[in-house]
């Protein structure tokens, strides 16, 4: 359940430019409803923030379950948001972990600030342990944190560029994303034609990743749609994982009232 949670988050990376947006998708996997999610993203007199909550939901809620919380904030410069703060609160059946990073410098350099493991399934820690060392300052230097990179493959969407790459780290795993801009389309969303962006994304990880993931995660592909006014994202789909994982958007808020996850089942 760890795996499509983290598949659902990566997936996130096609979101918007820096406003206050917020949508409500749902995540699939094999198929069947695994989760519910919130992307939220404003720009404040102080900086930016932004926030994406995800549930597990249907079957995978019965299995046990997953909540996650991400949370980020820090100053707009000219190039669009600049990271400062990111925390990350993942609690399933097998574990409660928080990691906290913090940004700072020029170029920027995320360090990991938090790192607390509130529980752990004990029966995990040979196949599946997490207790890796913090990467080399070497790897961390330039690279931003999750939210940040959402909002920057958006605007550079958007701006027009055809492929860039965005060098991500989460305070445990470090990844480069590699985009490539396909061009516009046509996408069905709650039984409405609308326009469409065409991107697909492909992971590439550096460090951080424990040899059980690394096979899932080594070149994982995303295609992804996203709204070509807002950049908020519509779909994100991928084959890459042990079932096809995909993220479908149910709506898009104005400022005004933002997207709530429907309650818990």
């Amino acid at each position: 359940m760890r795996r499509f949670a983290g598949a659902l988050l990566l997936a996130l990376l096609a979101a918007s430019p820096v406003r206050a947006d917020s949508s409500r998708l749902e995540g699939f996997w094999g198929g069947l409803k695994g989760a519910d999610i919130l992307f939220s993203a404003a720009e404040t007199e102080a900086g930016w923030e932004g926030r994406i909550a995800i549930r597990s939901a249907g079957f995978l809620r019965v299995l046990g379950g997953f909540d996650t919380e991400v949370e980020a904030h820090g100053p707009v410069g000219d190039r669009g948001a600049i990271p400062e703060d990111y925390s990350q609160h993942v609690i399933s059946r097998s574990s409660d972990r928080i990691v906290e990073v913090r940004y700072a410098g020029e170029p920027i350099l995320g360090s990991r600030v938090r790192d607390l493991v509130l529980f752990a399934d004990p029966s995990r820690s040979k196949r599946d342990g997490e207790n890796l060392p913090e990467p080399p300052e070497s790897m961390r230097m330039g690279a931003i944190d999750p939210l940040s990179a959402i909002l920057a493959l958006g605007r550079h969407a958007i701006a027009g560029e055809t492929r860039f790459t965005l060098p991500v780290y989460d305070g445990r795993r470090r990844f480069d994303v590699e985009v490539a801009v396909l061009g516009p389309g046509r996408i069905e969303i709650g039984g409405q034609e609308r326009n469409s962006l065409r991107l697909r994304a492909t992971v590439h990880p550096l460090a951080g990743f424990r040899p059980f993931h690394l096979r899932w995660w080594t070149d994982a592909k995303f295609d992804i749609a996203l709204d070509p006014r807002s950049g908020m994202p519509l779909r994100v789909a991928s084959d890459s994982f042990l079932v096809a994982v995909v993220v479908t958007a149910k709506a898009l808020c104005p400022p005004a009232n933002g997207c709530e996850l429907p309650a818990a089942k």
